[in-house]
């Protein structure tokens, strides 16, 4: 123990303590309220009895019931720690007589098992003698700091065997930069010993070319954010160079501050990371020659990194670093079809492909996606998705499906045209099958009265009531307007077209309208329309074109009727004929029977002119079968009942046209006439249908070779006409095909060929120019011109501007303009009446060379 006063002072101070008894009691209580109000326990022990009087509760302070502890120096020897207990007893022994000042720490037992470290400070009190004969001391518990001092010796002792033993490399650096500590690993790694590094400074170990620039990096990145992670490159005694990482942390000392720097050799991290970017490099080159949009886009946050050129260029611009669903969707949220939930399994391993299609809201185009997970250069896991676009695929499905469509309508129509020879039920089904192909609510068919100026209602389909029966006069309603002008006419809303008329005032089933004219050689026969009742919807120019086509079969059934009524009447005419011929030849053979039975000759004469007649009788009755037939057989083979009644038709003609008289020899010629061009239109019309009907194959065509060929099939009419021709010196290759080809100029030609002034003989010249990704070639001739007026009707079919001036059908130009289409082109026309006609046709160039061919 510490001495802390001298012997004489404590003499001095029992000495004083003696002569002033009567101030002992007030000290006492002095000290007992001093006690009560600090934290220290105060005892007094009585030398020659060991008893112990404890001031401030020490039953309470170590957690025993009051009075539990004995008030005796053996009782409270018994509570010291058993390591403790040998030194304290001769402490005890000591102090009976020494007069030494009592200094102790000793662990003492807390009622629950655990001990307390306490520190005995106690001063004698002497008697007369100089002997002590009574001690008083204060035991102070420091249990918190001794336990925070075993603490910090056990943290000193980790902290050093971990800095010894760490697998990183260690070092304590100050202000200055000189290493002050290193651990082994620190040698290892740079190759120096401890003695060494202690020498070196940090600059030392740094590669020379990045020493000062990589300083001045650290220290003001640190500056900035504290506590940091960097990365440098040190240089190992032997000179090889070291890609380290290094985790800075700055400590207060009591010299300035000090740096605790952690190196850990990222040498294969380093070569890893090389060869993952190699092989990033190499996807990102492989990702760019790919004719699609390519992105990659973190699973997590959707953030995009990556957007391949193509991408950027659909897309307008670079979004690297905006979240997928807004820069390519423009979405506030992730995607309702998001395929992310998708492209891992429940252990967050990638599943593979997954692939959909969609139309994109950004582009309006149609792309089919393959989406997958794949491990990203930084390590992440990112969705790469390659769009392909597949718009024109899908243009092409919904043209080939309308087409279809088309056809199955149009096909369905020509054999009710071959199964019925009523002309009513016809015209329900061409009505009916307008409204399904059209999709249309409801529709109509009114026939033409061009004396009466007036159309009558014939076919009332789905209607909310029956319509048929009723008459508009020309320009009155809908079908009033179409008849009187001749031209289709599209309503979006009929429910405030001013026109509409009276009759239909308060219908409120339809909306939109659909009329087109029924044309037959340039007169307008009826009117064919389809309503659709859905608010909003527009007809297209598709669904006018459709419309336009199921109008010419309802006009060629108007035509067919006719016709069959026609040969019927003139059938039955001549049977009447012959049967009058008949009788009467009969009458006469009677007359010469009864006048003269004897006239054999006469009598064979007159058996023969009955021979003959019966056999006229016979091929007439076959012919009258071919026309009945004829009704039921409307398809793309109609010309063999055709040259079946153009040959009766000729026998007729050449044996019996003396027995008719001279309107039964004009009827007859009709009936010739009338087959001639029934086949010339449905060679036209058939030529027209199959020109829609094969895959049109687009490829390089050199126009020349076409323009050869359509000159030279044409070489007889130019004789002919004595027409001059004049050509380009050189001509653009387009894309198409060679029949649609052939099909636009060789009716363009023959077109230009047959309209000519009669007094002066044709000029037709073809020249062209590149504009685009186009061909634009021109056939102009020095014809009668088309009237402004008649422009806009010249490629519908069976538009004949010339009546039977001109021989043909109508369907050329309509021919024209369909062959142009399927082309993806255009054609159009520039005239002025008396002054030629120049039709413009636009074709599609390969590879869009327009400027390359521009002569």
């Amino acid at each position: 123990m510490a001495q802390r006063k001298s012997k004489q002072k404590i003499v001095a101070e029992a000495e004083d303590q003696s002569s002033h008894t009567a101030q002992k009691n007030e000290a006492e209580e002095r000290l007992r309220l001093a006690v009560e109000a600090g934290s220290d326990l105060i005892y007094e022990w009585e030398v020659g009895s060991d008893s112990l009087l404890w001031f401030g509760g020490i039953d309470e302070k170590l957690g025993y019931d009051p009075g539990e502890i004995p008030r005796t120096i053996e009782g409270w020897l018994d509570l010291i720690h058993p390591e403790d207990q040998e030194e304290l007893r001769n402490a005890v022994e000591r102090h009976r007589a020494s007069i030494e000042l009592i200094d102790e720490e000793y662990r003492i037992r807390h009622k629950d098992g655990s001990w307390k470290y306490w520190i005995d400070r106690g001063i004698p009190v002497l008697d007369q003698h100089g002997n002590p004969n009574k001690w008083i001391g204060a035991c102070t518990d420091i249990t918190l700091q001794r336990l925070a001092e075993i603490n910090l010796r056990e943290s000193e002792e980790r902290y050093r065997t971990l800095f010894e033993y760490a697998g990183d490399a260690i070092s304590v650096v100050d202000e200055d930069d000189h290493v002050l500590v290193v651990n082994p690993s620190m040698c290892e790694l740079m190759g120096y010993s401890r003695e060494e590094l202690l020498s070196m400074r940090v600059p030392d170990l740094q590669a020379p070319d990045v020493r000062a620039e990589a300083g001045q990096a650290v220290r003001a990145e640190f500056e900035r954010y504290g506590n940091s992670v960097f990365e440098v490159a040190n240089i190992h005694r032997n000179g090889t160079r070291i890609p380290i990482e290094l985790r800075l942390s700055k400590v207060a000392g009591p010299q300035g501050n000090l740096y605790y720097c952690i190196y850990r050799d990222i040498s294969k991290r380093k070569q890893a990371e090389n060869e993952l970017r190699e092989v990033f490099d190499t996807l990102t080159t492989v990702l760019e020659s790919i004719d699609a949009h390519i992105y990659a886009a973190d699973l997590k946050n959707y953030e995009i990194l990556y957007m391949s050129k193509n991408m950027k260029e659909g897309f307008g611009g670079d979004f690297t670093g905006q979240t997928c669903f807004q820069a390519f969707r423009g979405e506030e949220s992730v995607c309702s079809h998001c395929t992310n939930d998708k492209l891992l399994d429940e252990h967050g391993n990638p599943t593979g492909v997954h692939v959909w299609e969609g139309r994109n809201p950004l582009t309006n185009r149609w792309y089919i996606n393959r989406d997958r997970a794949i491990r990203w250069h930084d390590g992440r896991l990112v969705r790469l998705q390659i769009a392909t676009d597949i718009t024109e695929r899908k243009q092409a499905e919904e043209t080939l499906q309308r087409h279809a469509e088309e056809m199955t309508t149009l096909h369905a129509v020509t054999l009710d045209l071959m199964k019925s020879s009523e002309l009513d039920p016809i015209l329900e089904s061409i009505v009916a099958r307008a409204a399904e192909l059209l999709e249309g609510s409801s529709g109509g068919m009114y026939l033409c009265d061009a004396e009466k100026r007036e159309a009558r209602c014939v076919v009332s389909y789905q209607t909310p009531r029956d319509f048929t029966g009723t008459v508009l006069k020309y320009g009155e309603g809908a079908a009033g307007v179409v008849a009187e002008t001749g031209r289709p006419l599209i309503l979006d809303d009929y429910h405030v077209w001013e026109g509409r008329a009276e009759v239909f005032d308060g219908e409120e089933s339809f909306r939109a309208m659909l009329s087109v004219p029924i044309v037959w050689q340039e007169q307008v026969k009826g009117v064919l329309h389809i309503l659709r009742d859905d608010e909003g919807y527009k007809f297209s120019q598709v669904d006018l074109d459709l419309l336009m086509t199921l109008a010419n079969h309802a006009a060629i059934a108007m035509e067919n009727a006719r016709l069959l009524q026609q040969i019927q009447r003139h059938a039955d005419e001549l049977e009447q004929r012959i049967d009058e011929r008949t009788n009467e030849l009969r009458k006469r053979v009677e007359e010469v029977e009864v006048l003269n039975r004897g006239m054999v000759n006469l009598m064979e004469d007159i058996q023969r002119a009955n021979h003959q007649a019966n056999i006229a009788a016979n091929r007439l009755a076959v012919a009258n079968e071919e026309l009945e037939a004829f009704a039921y057989s409307v398809s793309h083979d109609l010309r063999a009942p055709l040259r079946g009644i153009r040959g009766f038709a000729e026998i007729l003609a050449g044996r019996h046209r003396s027995d008719l008289n001279e309107q039964g020899r004009e009827y007859l010629d009709f009936v010739v006439q009338a087959g001639d061009h029934m086949a010339e239109l449905i060679d036209d019309l058939l030529e027209y249908s199959r020109l829609g009907r094969r895959a049109v194959r687009a490829t390089p065509m050199d126009l020349e070779l076409i323009i050869d060929e359509v000159l030279t099939s044409l070489s007889e009419i130019v004789r002919q006409n004595q027409a001059e021709i004049i050509l380009p010196e050189s001509y653009p290759v387009v894309m198409g095909d060679r029949t649609p080809l052939i099909q636009i100029f060789i009716n363009l030609f023959d077109n230009a060929l047959k309209y000519h002034r009669p007094d002066v003989p044709p000029t037709i010249e073809l020249s062209w120019r590149g504009e685009a990704d186009f061909a634009i070639i021109r056939v102009s001739d020095n014809g009668i011109g088309i009237p402004e007026e008649h422009r806009d009707r010249i490629f519908t079919m069976f538009q004949r501007l010339h009546g039977d001036e001109v021989p043909g059908t109508g369907i050329g130009l309509a021919l024209v303009k369909k062959a142009v289409q399927l082309l993806s082109g255009d054609v159009q026309v520039v005239s002025a009446q008396g002054g030629g006609s120049t039709f413009i046709v636009k074709l599609p160039l390969p590879n869009g060379l327009g400027a390359a061919f521009n002569p």
